[in-house]
């Protein structure tokens, strides 16, 4: 998850990075679980369209234009502190409160769907006290 952590001096953020980074955290078992949804992602000068139908993920490049996908959209922008939220060290709901996560449109409780289907492998799943999800750590 290189782009999504505070790039080195050197290191150049892509929408190209950000897209590798958001398919090696992509789900597809958790996916299948939740009706389709889109989410707009803004982190820096970079907009990611994530839309997740069925297990699959479709990544564009750029905001959404034109007519919502089918299903629930949440529109969002993040820091580089998105990569603790992906790795479950930081609860949907704290992401919030932190700053960490600015929601611009949609559900709150879609950010939460969003953690569990953009999930870094490996992690054990917790309780989450604040929010009462479970989240891998």
């Amino acid at each position: 998850m290189a782009a999504l952590n505070d790039p080195a001096d050197d290191e150049i953020v892509t929408a190209d990075s950000l897209t590798i980074d958001f398919r090696s955290a992509f789900r597809a078992d958790v996916a299948l679980g939740f009706p389709p949804t889109t989410y707009d992602v803004g982190i820096g000068v970079i907009a990611l369209k994530l839309h997740v139908d069925a297990g699959t993920l479709f990544v564009t490049h750029g905001l959404a234009t034109g007519p919502a996908s089918s299903g629930a959209r949440l529109e969002l922008e993040a820091d580089s502190r998105i990569c603790a939220v992906l790795s479950g060290a930081l609860s949907a709901e704290n992401a919030l409160l932190a700053g960490a996560v600015r929601l611009r449109a949609g559900d709150p409780a879609l950010l939460d769907r969003f953690a569990r289907t953009f999930h870094l492998d490996g992690a054990p799943l917790i309780d989450d006290p604040v929010s009462g999800s479970r989240l891998r750590s």
